[in-house]
């Protein structure tokens, strides 16, 4: 991604609260040929130990090439058309304003455990009115994967 410099930003706080509001992206691995998951991400904010946690399906194939390796996760928030004439300096180029926040990591397969904490903090996130039964989860554990 090629953002310019005057539109680039390392202002944690400013990511933070994007992230906040807009956390449905995409999970991108290359492991001789480029695989993505859209998925939804959990965020945690740890000063030098940032982390995004999402999970697959374990019939995913993406899943099976992911532990250990290097990752990049898009998030894409608002994004609109302006048209030439909304400037006041004339002539003017229409383009595409956008917000999108680019992430690299390496990519870490959580256990059955870990997954099921996951999905439930992912739940309380999401739908905090929701609940599953234990034996409902178990089995839900059994084909899902955290990443």
């Amino acid at each position: 991604m090629y953002p310019p410099p005057y539109y680039h930003t390392t202002d944690r706080a400013q990511l933070q609260a994007f992230l906040q509001q807009h956390y449905f992206g995409l999970l991108l691995s290359n492991n001789g040929s480029l695989s993505y998951s859209p998925v939804p991400f959990l965020f945690t904010w740890q000063s030098g130990s940032d982390k995004a946690y999402c999970h697959l399906a374990r019939n995913n194939p993406q899943l099976k090439q992911l532990d250990g390796v290097e990752v990049t996760i898009i998030i894409q928030g608002p994004h609109a058309f302006v048209a030439a004439s909304c400037y006041n300096k004339q002539p003017a180029v229409s383009t595409w304003n956008y917000a999108m926040v680019e992430l690299k990591g390496i990519a870490r397969v959580l256990d059955n455990e870990q997954t099921l904490a996951l999905v439930r903090q992912q739940e309380a996130h999401s739908a905090p009115a929701m609940a599953q039964s234990e034996a409902y989860q178990q089995q839900l554990v059994k084909a899902i994967a955290g990443v």
